[in-house]
C-alpha cells in the first residue's frame, strides 16, 4: 500500500506502520510548534512557517500544532521539488488557494486523478518520481492533510522548485553554517536564499519578519554536495534562471 511500511511481526501477525497518514504522527510533529512557541518571546507569532512536504506528515502536524497554540492565522509555506510534487498537484485540483478554476488546472501528463471520498478531496497520483529529493518521494499525499490545508483559516502557500535550486541552497547552507542538509531540507531553505522567492510568500513590511524553517534529515554526503556543485555551477555562472511555481503562478528566479 502506497505510503506504508511493513512493521515487525508481533505474536504471529504483521502490523502496518503509516509513514505520513495517521493522526498519531501528526500529533508527534505538532510538538515542534509547541517548542517553537516556548522559544519565541512571549506573544510573538511567526510571520510564516516553512516546511518541506511529500505525503504531508510534518505539514499535517504543523497545522495541528498551530491550531493548538492559537496560530491558525500563521501562514504555512510547503515546499516540494518538481517531479515529487503530489501535494502541490493535489491542492491545484481542489477549490482553494490556487487562482482560476479547477478546470483550467489539468495535471501534468502521467499524473492520475483520484477522488478521496473519505475526506471529500481530489488527489493527484504521480506515475513516476523524477526528483532526487527522495525523502519527498510519495506518489500521492494524505487526503486528510490536503483537507486540512484547504480548510485552514490562513490557507497554505505551496511552492515547487527544481532540484537544481535545492542543490544550490544546500551548497550555500553548507558554506554559511558548516552543516550538510539533504535536498528535501534544502528545498525548505531555498526561500531564505532568494529574496524574490521569499517575498512571494512573506510580503515586505516595516517590521522585521520572524520566520521558522523546519529542517530535518540526514540523507546527504560530502560526495553528493560536490556532485551538486558540478551540476549547478555552470548554470549559476551563465546566469540561467530556474522555474518556480507558487499557488498556480509560474515565474523564473536566479541565484
Amino acid at each position: 500500500m502506497d505510503g506504508w511500511n511493513t512493521g515487525y511481526e508481533l505474536t504471529g501477525r504483521s502490523v502496518m506502520i503509516p509513514s505520513y497518514d495517521h493522526p498519531l504522527l501528526w500529533e508527534g510533529h505538532a510538538s515542534m510548534v509547541h517548542e517553537i512557541q516556548r522559544q519565541l518571546p512571549e506573544g510573538v507569532k511567526p510571520d510564516a512557517i516553512f516546511c518541506s512536504v511529500g505525503g504531508g506528515g510534518p505539514a499535517g502536524g504543523v497545522m495541528e500544532g498551530c491550531e493548538a497554540v492559537g496560530w491558525d492565522n500563521v501562514p504555512l509555506v510547503t515546499v516540494e521539488t518538481h517531479g515529487s510534487n503530489c501535494f502541490y498537484q493535489s491542492l491545484s485540483l481542489n477549490e482553494g488557494p490556487f487562482a482560476g478554476s479547477t478546470a483550467s488546472r489539468a495535471p501534468p501528463e502521467g499524473t492520475s486523478v483520484e477522488d478521496c471520498k473519505e475526506h471529500n478531496v481530489t488527489l493527484a497520483r504521480l506515475a513516476k518520481l523524477n526528483s532526487r529529493a527522495t525523502s519527498l518521494g510519495a506518489t500521492s499525499p494524505s487526503g486528510a492533510v490536503v483537507k486540512k490545508a484547504l480548510d485552514r483559516n490562513s490557507g497554505v502557500k505551496s511552492i515547487c522548485i527544481p532540484d537544481e535550486l535545492a542543490m544550490q541552497t544546500a551548497l550555500c547552507f553548507a558554506e554559511e553554517h558548516k552543516t550538510l542538509v539533504e535536498l528535501a531540507c534544502a528545498a525548505t531553505l531555498s526561500p531564505a536564499y532568494n529574496l524574490a522567492l521569499f517575498r512571494k510568500v512573506v510580503p515586505e513590511s516595516n517590521e522585521t519578519a520572524t520566520v521558522v524553517f523546519i529542517v530535518c534529515g540526514v540523507k546527504v554526503s560530502l560526495a553528493e554536495l560536490e556532485e551538486y556543485r558540478g551540476i549547478v555551477a555552470p548554470e549559476v555562472a551563465a546566469g540561467m534562471g530556474w522555474t518556480v511555481a507558487c499557488n498556480g503562478e509560474n515565474f523564473t528566479i536566479r541565484m
